[in-house]
């Protein structure tokens, strides 16, 4: 299992070479900072692999005027297709695993952001089944795929 790099020298050198490529779940409170993480480790990511960045509320435009805060501008990356946005927010259950699969075929890293909204609007069933078969993809892709969990928006 080779590491991912994360674009974080220091986070890098502790993790001894960066990151497994596996499904990382990313939980904090609000305000901890996780989606901040997520977007720069994502931003540098994108330079080795394209990234999807599925939300379930946030807008893209938001999260593009959040990133750009920090310098991340995504406009030229967006233009090639190699960072795209994908919302979930009215998608069918039984849509789910295959739109979100789909993505990680093609080689994509995949973010969702946030897992807690999905488990909001879908059963617990399909979402175990849904990180299940990310699971499976992932074992062919061999990079990381980020997970946003909001802390107390779910019971334990």
């Amino acid at each position: 299992m080779i590491p991912v790099k994360t674009g974080i020298a220091g986070f890098d050198e502790f993790l001894m070479g960066g990151v497994p490529p596996k499904i990382i779940l990313l939980s904090g409170a609000p305000g901890s900072g996780n989606e901040v993480f997520a977007r720069q480790v994502l931003f540098y990511r994108v330079k080795n692999c394209p990234v999807t960045y599925f939300t379930v509320n946030a807008t893209a435009e938001s999260i593009r005027e959040d990133m750009a805060a920090y310098g991340w501008n995504l406009t030229s990356i967006e233009e090639t297709e190699a960072w795209r946005f994908e919302s979930l927010k009215n998608t069918k259950t039984s849509d789910l695993t295959e739109i979100i699969l789909d993505e990680m075929r093609q080689a994509r890293a995949v973010a969702i952001d946030s897992l807690s909204e999905l488990l909001l609007s879908h059963d617990i069933k399909d979402i175990v089944n849904l990180l299940t078969s990310m699971t499976h993809q992932n074992r062919k892709s061999q990079t990381f795929q980020l997970l946003l969990l909001t802390e107390g928006m779910q019971t334990p």
